[in-house]
């Protein structure tokens, strides 16, 4: 709850122009991170569903591939960041 609660304030802080520093700059940091990895996947799922109607369309096979390849390495990233930023929320305690 705390994270969502640093995020809200220094988000609006920032909307507002107010200068606001966060007493957990790095969480709210990588919270942010995780949040826009999760958009990146959002954006890169429709981009490979768009890809695998044109191979079918055309019969091109493999198009989409590479990308769903990447895909699996950013979800590899996405589950580092979050193990960081649990480490760090722990070395704060």
């Amino acid at each position: 709850m705390d994270k969502q609660i640093s995020h809200n304030v220094s988000e609006t802080c920032k909307k507002l122009g107010i200068p606001y520093k966060s007493c957990n700059p790095n969480y709210v940091e990588f919270t942010n991170d995780a949040q826009e990895l999760v958009q990146i996947d959002e954006d890169l799922k429709t981009i490979v569903d768009k890809l695998n109607m044109l191979e079918e369309r055309h019969k091109i096979d493999g198009l989409a591939e590479p990308l769903e390849k990447a895909i699996i390495e950013l979800g590899k990233i996405d589950h580092e960041i979050l193990r960081l930023s649990r480490r760090i929320k722990e070395n704060d305690k």
